[in-house]
């Protein structure tokens, strides 16, 4: 048996959204908490889990087969949307080790208007979501047919502040590439 690797030291520490001072609740916009209560973080409906560790290279081809079609579906999205700069996938770290990803905009049933969703549904079905680093999947396309998919620390909520490195983003990177779509990194320093 493998020994577990400490999630703490490549993902980051666990903390609610805003950091560990912060009042999570007061952080959360209207968009991303469950019409009935109004407490409880709602979870994203297209939101795609899997394990952000290296786990048994026989796993690992099995779980490729079953992303193919979620990766090939992103992909196609984001060259419906190649002309929007805001359009991206949120993605996050969860505190067993899954990478939580899926589109930052979703439409609504009721007005059919795109609604934000932010990191903190992606994780959802709690009052204080605790994640470890997150940000976002973008993709950037070339004049001379270049084509690059990328993940960054773009969130304001999990990976501001703290303990957040450039080589957590590039183990989250290993793990997108292991699966089977290949990502570069592009660190932005906290605000």
């Amino acid at each position: 048996m493998r020994p577990s690797p400490d999630l703490d030291t490549m993902f980051g520490i666990l903390h609610k959204p805003g950091g560990l001072q912060n009042d999570s609740m007061r952080l959360l916009h209207r968009s991303e908490l469950d019409p009935p209560d109004g407490r409880t973080v709602r979870v994203h409906p297209d939101r795609i889990l899997f394990p952000a560790t290296d786990i048994d290279p026989r796993r690992t081809a099995v779980l490729r087969m079953e992303l193919e079609p979620h990766f090939s579906s992103m992909r196609s999205a984001f060259q419906r949307h190649a002309g929007y700069r805001s359009f991206c996938y949120n993605w996050i770290v969860t505190r067993n080790g899954q990478v939580a990803i899926a589109p930052s905009h979703v439409r609504c049933r009721r007005t059919n208007r795109l609604v934000e969703l932010g990191h903190p549904t992606l994780i959802g079905g709690v009052a204080a979501p605790m994640g470890r680093i997150g940000g976002e999947l973008r993709y950037a396309h070339f004049g001379n047919g270049w084509r690059l998919f990328f993940i960054n620390n773009n969130s304001g909520r999990y990976s501001a502040d703290l303990d957040r490195s450039d080589l957590q983003l590039k183990n989250v990177a290993d793990r997108f590439s292991a699966l089977g779509f290949p990502v570069e990194t592009q660190w932005h320093d906290a605000r």
